[in-house]
Order: structure tokens, then sequence, then C-alpha cells
């Protein structure tokens, strides 16, 4: 938001980029700048960029190494541009920190016989401008919270060919038209609207349409939907629900009603190819429990699909009647994500009245140890889950690179740079090596990435859960961790891994406890 307020809050429509070499271009010792003008006046904007490699992995394609460093750099004006006797200056740094620097205004810069010079560190980002209609305004920033729960909508308030609020389709596109059937029940609903298989921005593993919501931390909750099957949908069409889900339900817990049969799947439903039903054999070597009811679901009438997941259990049922009870999952507990629900092709299927509630007693974790001090040593232990965390697994990634313990405000420390140094809590300083954890902060978010000091990677023990440093390729370790911002953890799996077992997070409590 700031970095783009460096540059809208600056410049119009129609204004002109400089060019390279005439205005723009690379400053000595690593960065860019780059100058807009107004054709219709000698106002300007410059932007001076300078940003380390460790804090460019999201650029594409990919930079090659570079090096950065600070530097004064001077700038002249050429005579086009009128006398100018002071300009404006803006100021962020996204890098040092925290605290950070974000779209502070600084005292104007005296420009000297048509020249200006300028201190630029590591991660400064300048605006210097005629232009004085910069402002940064001041918000109440709302307390984090957790996704409400029980959460229920019958899309009713939603306005038409709209999405529905909190829900993220993945696959399809689900819209909120007006109910074909039984409109007083529900008058409006959520419909699947594409009608063939789109050009992806992602691959989806040939799953079906797809719409989430909640988090991504959910285990044990109870997912309901009323359906509709529409007439045109071809013989043994699936609609599914599902717990447990990641972004294109390629790991999730499924429950699907195809006429009067039923199947939990470990994975959301294979895409239709054809009439045939070819996607449904496709999921054959995923389903862990299949049976038949007594009334099938073919259109025109609606019904009711709910799935429950507690622990390694899980209970489905359609229109209330109890369809399986405290089945062994057969990926077990490993799994967390998010609830949804879609089906396994391109047809209109309509759905309302959607609820989910938390199922279970795994609701209110405790720490089984003190409050972090200099010293703690850090360790792993069983992950808390259902979007819940404790103050011992609670982490917080800075720009600097380090690993700060929230609640402590100290920060992860290598003891060494030797394999086998333990981790311990000290307090916060950018300027330390050794608490230096490097790792790619554009996908540490969603798949596992190391967190490497250059040397050494922090490690877990896969047979104790002790934490140390260690190299890359450390047998019997992990050596990769997956950030989840909404607990502030650091886990060791992202999606199940069973050769792991249960996840582990990063955490301050003793390794006995």
């Amino acid at each position: 938001v700031w970095a783009t307020a460096h540059v809208t809050q600056f410049t119009k429509v129609g204004w002109l980029y400089l060019k390279n070499g005439a205005g723009s271009g690379e400053l000595p010792q690593g960065g860019y700048y780059v100058t807009w003008v107004d054709p219709d006046s000698s106002a300007f904007t410059l932007v001076i960029v300078k940003i380390s490699h460790e804090h460019a992995p999201c650029i594409r394609p990919h930079l090659p190494s570079f090096n950065v460093a600070a530097e004064n750099v001077t700038f002249s004006l050429d005579s086009s541009l009128g006398e100018v006797p002071t300009l404006n200056v803006w100021y962020s740094n996204f890098e040092n920190g925290p605290p950070y620097t974000t779209f502070e205004q600084l005292s104007p810069i005296t420009v000297n016989k048509r020249t200006f010079s300028i201190h630029v560190p590591v991660g400064g980002y300048f605006t210097i401008t005629t232009l004085k209609t910069g402002k940064k305004g001041e918000y109440d920033i709302p307390a984090s919270a957790r996704f409400p729960l029980p959460y229920k909508d019958n899309f009713d308030n939603n306005s038409y060919s709209s999405d529905a609020p909190y829900f993220a389709d993945q696959i399809g596109v689900f819209e909120t038209h007006p109910g074909t059937l039984d409109q007083n029940s529900h008058e409006k609903i959520l419909k699947q609207m594409v009608p063939m298989t789109p050009i992806a921005w992602q691959s989806w593993a040939g799953r079906g349409p797809l719409t989430l919501i909640g988090m991504r931390e959910w285990q044990d909750v109870t997912v309901s939907v009323n359906f509709y099957l529409p007439i045109e949908a071809p013989e043994g069409a699936q609609v599914c629900v599902a717990t447990r889900s990641d972004q294109f339900w390629i790991n999730a817990i499924v429950l699907c009603m195809k006429g009067k049969a039923w199947n939990l799947y470990v994975t959301g439903p294979t895409l239709r190819t054809n009439d045939a039903g070819d996607g449904n054999k496709a999921n054959a070597s995923f389903c862990m429990l299949h049976g038949t009811h007594d009334s099938p679901i073919d259109p025109p009438s609606w019904h009711t699909i709910s799935l429950t997941t507690v622990d390694d259990k899980a209970s489905g049922a359609l229109d209330l009647q109890p369809l399986f009870t405290n089945t062994t999952i057969k990926t077990g507990n490993l799994d967390t994500g998010f609830v949804g629900f879609g089906m396994d092709g391109w047809y209109h299927v309509e759905f309302a009245g959607f609820s989910v509630s938390a199922a279970g007693d795994n609701w209110s974790p405790s720490s089984p140890c003190a409050a972090g001090k200099v010293g703690d040593v850090l360790s792993s232990r069983n992950c808390t889950t259902n979007g819940l965390s404790t103050h011992d697994q609670e982490f917080e990634l800075l720009a600097t690179y380090q690993l700060r313990h929230v609640p402590s405000g100290l920060c992860a420390t290598g003891s060494s740079n030797a394999a086998g140094a333990s981790v311990t809590l000290q307090v916060c300083n950018s300027g330390r090596a050794n608490q230096t954890f490097f790792y790619n902060y554009s996908n540490i978010r969603n798949s596992r990435s190391a967190l490497s000091n250059g040397v050494l990677t922090l490690a877990g023990e896969i047979k104790t859960g002790q934490v140390t440093l260690q190299t890359s390729n450390a047998q019997g370790y992990w050596t990769a961790w997956v950030y989840f911002p909404n607990t502030s953890q650091l886990r060791n799996q992202y999606t199940r891994d069973a050769a792991l077992g249960y996840p582990k997070c990063l955490s301050i409590c003793p390794l006995t406890q």
C-alpha cells in the first residue's frame, strides 16, 4: 500500500516517464530511480528505490544475484524544470525495523544551483517531488480476530450476480442468483456459473469447481449446505462438501453424493472428462468409504449434505439422516484446512443454507510452559489447531529476516555456527548475524521453506522434536518450515507428511514438555 502511495499520490494520468539515462536509471551502488514529468507544467516526481536481493523474491522473472550498499547520490535538474528552490520528500524503509518507516514526510530538500544530494540507505524508498499533495491517512486498525464460529449464510442479503461474503472461488465461479425451485425457501442461491473448462491461472490437478471459506488452520468442524442439482446435470453428477481442504482441494476430506450413492474421499472430486464420468473413476484410489442411501439426489429437489471431522474421525449425513458415523479417516488427524463445497463438473448446481460450526472439544488450548525469557532454548511440540494458538508457539517473521517471539519480543538466536548448535531467545538486534534466518517470503506461507543463516538451517529432529542448527541435508531432521500467519505458527508441514507424524510447531517450551 505505502509503496504504491509513493507513486500514485504524486503522479497523474498523462504524466510521462523520463527515459533510462535521461532522468531514470540505476544507482551506482545498486537500486534505481524513476522520474515522471507533467507535460503541461514544470511539476515532476522522482522515486528512488534501493531494495536488497534478499527482499526481492517476488519480482518476476526472478532477478539474478546483485549487491546494494548505502550511498550519497547527487541529482542535477534540467533547466526545462524551471527554478526549483526546494523539493518535498516522503520516505519509507521496508527492510529496517521494527519499527518500520512507512510513508513518512521528511523535511524539504534545498536545491542549490539546480543540484541536490540525498543519502540512500539499503531498503530506502524515496519520493522527491514538486507536489505538495501527499497525505498519510490515520485509521483505527481493528484487532486481529479469528473467523467467527458458528457462521451461517443463506445468501439472501447478497446482490444479484455477486459472490458471497468471505467465500473464495478457487475453481469455477459461484454467483448469487434467484432460486429456480422452491423460491419460498431459497429466494437467492449461490450458483456455479462456468459452463466449460476455462484457461487456468494455476493448475488445480484436474479437480472440479470449488468455493472455500474459513481458515487454513481448521480441523474439527461441521459444515452443511443445501443443494439443488439442475435437470441438465449428467447422470452420476457428484455434489460435494469438504473440510480440511487446501486451496484446490487436492488434499481434503470430501463427502460427495451422486444418485443413491455416496463416497468419502481424501481429495476433491476429479473433473468429469465426459458424460460417462471418467473423472469419477480416477478418484477410486482416494475413496476411503462408500455406500448408498434410500433417496436419490436426482433433480428436481433440494437436499442437505453435511460433514463433520473431529480428530481422526468423520461423520456424514444427507437430509439429516446419518450416512456414516465416527469413521476413521484414512489420513488420520494430520491435515487442517478450509471448508467448502462444489461438484465434479461444469454444471449449474445451486447452493443455499450454508453453515459451519466448531465440533469436538479441542477448542481451548493451553500452553504447558511459562512466559518466554532471555535464554529459553527453542524446541518444537505438537501444533495447536483450529485457528487457535498458545503463547509459546507465536512467532513473527520480520523484514530483517529475524524470528521474533511475539509475546516476549525476543528473537531466535543461534548459539554458534556449528551443526547441532542450539537456538535460544535473546534481545532482538538486527545487526547480529546469528539472528538472521533467510527464507523465501513469497512462498513460506503456502509451502515449506528453509530458514537459513547462510550456512546452516533451522531444523527439528523428527524423533525427539529438538530444534538446532543443521546442514540442509541432515538425516533424521526436517529442515523446512511453513508460516501460518493467522496463528503466527511456524509449522513443519503445510499438507500432511506421514513421515513427520503430527505437525510440529516452533516453541519456547522445554523439550520435555
